[in-house]
Parts: C-alpha cells; sequence; structure tokens
C-alpha cells in the first residue's frame, strides 16, 4: 500500500497492530488462486465498460514474472500503466502508455 506522505505523518492515539495471520483466518477471506473463465469474462466486461480504466501494478508482477501479459492487457486495451515503487519494472517506461511511478517517490 501506497500512503500519502500527510497520511503518513499523522498520530493515531487508536492503533493497535494486526497480526497478519489473524486478517487470513478472518470468517469469509479465502484466497483465490485459480481463475475460472466465468470470473475472466466478468473482468473483462468491466474493463470493456470503464470510461477512463488505469492499471495501478506493483511488485506482484514483478513477482509473478507477468510483465509480457500486463503489456499485452495495456496495448489490446489501450490502458495507461502506472507503477508503485516495487512495481519498476512492470512495465517499459519508454512505453507510449507509460504514466511513470505515482505516490510519494513517483
Amino acid at each position: 500500500i501506497d500512503v500519502p506522505k500527510d497520511v503518513g505523518l499523522e498520530e493515531f492515539t487508536d492503533y493497535r497492530p494486526i497480526n497478519q495471520n489473524n486478517i487470513i483466518r478472518s470468517k469469509g477471506f479465502r484466497f483465490i488462486y485459480r481463475s475460472t473463465i466465468k470470473r475472466l469474462d466478468q473482468v473483462t466486461h468491466l474493463i470493456e465498460q470503464a470510461s477512463q480504466p488505469l492499471f495501478y501494478v506493483g511488485g506482484g508482477v514483478v513477482t509473478a514474472n507477468a510483465n509480457n501479459e500486463l503489456h499485452k492487457l495495456a496495448e489490446h486495451y489501450q490502458i495507461p500503466v502506472t507503477t508503485t515503487l516495487m512495481g519498476k519494472g512492470a512495465f517499459n517506461e519508454n512505453d507510449n502508455l507509460a504514466l511513470g511511478m505515482l505516490g510519494m517517490h513517483g
């Protein structure tokens, strides 16, 4: 998560750290590792209906080595791409769809 600098400097009086394991074990939360044709069709429909789509990509694309897939998807739909700090390198920054990095460091 990229937190704006002004938010990061705020003081919180009622902050309680959250254990990552508690989030994963929360009722109703589960990872879905596989896509279905139905889910992919739903995503495609949402992308096609979006008035101003934008891919905001991070380190997951780099970790998954999904750079080529991202490029094909962005090119096919002509969707601009911006990255987080951890997403640097996920998309060719010289591409006409590249917006560079957003956030406090971009």
